[in-house]
């Protein structure tokens, strides 16, 4: 063997290892799941900053200015 697979006794440690990788990189790079409360308190925060945000290209004024990013975006529309 070249070392590239994995011999097949050891394949469900592996398989083990794997998981738990995925599990901390999913961690790592998205965060914790949040709960239902905190999905609807982010979803409710989202909204009023779209609204704010939408005043603001409507008005123009200082006090409605907001920065609106993608990553914004793509959490309110889940």
């Amino acid at each position: 063997m070249n070392g590239a697979v994995v011999p097949l006794l050891d394949k469900p440690k592996h398989q083990e290892i794997e998981a738990k990788l995925k599990k901390m990189f999913a961690t790592f790079y998205y965060g914790d799941e949040l709960s239902d409360l905190e999905m609807d308190i982010e979803k409710q925060y989202l909204g009023e900053k779209l609204q704010k945000a939408t005043r603001y290209t409507d008005r123009k004024t200082v006090g409605n200015k907001t920065r609106w990013t993608i990553s914004d975006l793509n959490r309110y529309q889940d």
